[in-house]
């Protein structure tokens, strides 16, 4: 019978879910907070050249933060799995000392891995990332 237990967690440029929430519930309005990450370098230009396209994934970005809006972290109950985090060195939206947060969330080691560009930087740097992973 194949095992069928998660051997790693790889998280790459998303915030922690409780330090998400916490930069989520800040801002303010969920509203004006897509339309800032839309606005600003966090949804590539290609996206936003397209209407249809940037509508999609304002509701995509908008039902995203609904479902982490009910996540509750256990703090007894940390995962027994190595973390695996990976970051930019530009990254505005999940940068690198947000990132190392995630070794909150393991009882079991964590590795944390620094990479060159902005939040989309596995456009610049794909081998490196497969060698990562």
């Amino acid at each position: 019978m194949p095992d069928n237990k998660c051997k790693k967690l790889i998280v790459s440029s998303c915030l922690p879910p409780k330090l998400f929430m916490k930069k989520l519930m800040s801002s303010g309005n969920i509203d004006d907070l897509v339309e800032q990450l839309i606005s600003n370098d966090a949804v590539p230009s290609v996206i936003k050249e397209n209407d249809m396209v940037t509508e999609n994934t304002r509701n995509r970005i908008k039902n995203h933060i609904s479902i982490l809006q009910d996540y509750k972290v256990n703090r007894s109950k940390e995962l027994d799995i190595p973390i695996c985090a990976i970051s930019s060195h530009r990254d505005l939206i999940a940068p690198y000392k947000d990132m190392k947060l995630w070794c909150d969330y393991t009882c079991n080691y964590f590795t944390h891995q620094l990479v060159f560009g902005d939040h989309f930087y596995f456009r610049e740097n794909s081998r490196l990332i497969d060698k990562i992973v």
